[in-house]
């Protein structure tokens, strides 16, 4: 089932009303937003812009497991995982891909990983070189198309 052409995207959590788009100017970034719940959907490179992020990957670790809400844009069931580095739950299509948040999940992300950045507990790990990263990088890749496959293949 995907949502038609030109129709809105409904809530995944109220499941009745439509998102709207709402600038979020601490980022300078459009999301679409629930006016009930405050919920918002992310595509999954605009929340790593809005959190400073460039170059984290953000994909579902195996073992995350599918959860009822579905995706407001293709409407497929998300997966559940914690955004890496903090116990802050999300949502995910690994189709689209984009991200539910509920309301203030978003501060709380930005704000536990302010506070491990201060702490200088968070350090971005330079990728391997030369044919060890090439491996590394395509052995992701192998791992992340078959729990794709996994995911949806119920």
């Amino acid at each position: 089932m995907v949502r038609e052409r030109g129709k809105p995207m409904m809530c995944p959590t109220c499941k009745e009303a439509e998102l709207s788009p709402h600038w979020m100017p601490w980022t300078q970034q459009k999301v679409q937003r629930c006016p009930k719940c405050k919920g918002m959907w992310f595509d999954a490179e605009r929340l790593k812009q809005a959190l400073g992020e460039i170059g984290v990957v953000l994909r579902p670790p195996p073992g995350s497991r599918l959860v009822g809400r579905k995706c407001p844009n293709c409407l497929r069931r998300m997966v559940h995982f914690d955004y890496p580095g903090t116990f802050v739950g999300l949502e995910m299509c690994v189709l689209c891909p984009g991200i539910w948040l509920e309301e203030g999940e978003f501060m709380e992300i930005q704000t536990v990983r302010e506070y491990l950045r201060q702490a200088d507990i968070v350090r971005k790990a330079s990728e391997p070189k030369g044919f060890k990263g090439r491996l590394i990088f395509a052995i992701n890749v192998v791992l992340a198309t078959l729990w794709e496959n996994l995911l949806y293949a119920v």
